[in-house]
């Protein structure tokens, strides 16, 4: 499939562009290298079984890390709090 300033037009006029002449030629030129690009990268012979080597699990367990003198801290500092809560803005109203 190749590009020229007839189909830019009719891609323009389907997405409701307007574009002057230059633009539709420099367009045609641009698309036209990418689907050359990519014709090539088609042409590729890539017959190669495909990589499974990751079978295991090699996440850590959670662990919970409190420490109370930073907790302490950061609730002292917040500017809005209720007992041990932060008060934050709501998300969804």
């Amino acid at each position: 499939m190749e590009f020229d300033k007839e189909k830019i037009q009719h891609l323009a006029k389907l997405c409701r562009m307007d574009l002057t002449e230059e633009e539709k030629e420099s367009f045609a030129k641009d698309l036209n290298k990418i689907l050359d690009y990519v014709n090539q990268i088609k042409d590729l012979e890539l017959d190669c079984e495909p990589f499974t080597g990751l079978w295991f699990n090699d996440f850590r367990e959670d662990e919970v890390f409190i420490d109370e003198e930073i907790r302490k801290k950061i609730i002292e500092n917040f500017p809005e709090k209720e007992g041990d809560w932060l008060k934050v803005p709501p998300v969804l109203r």
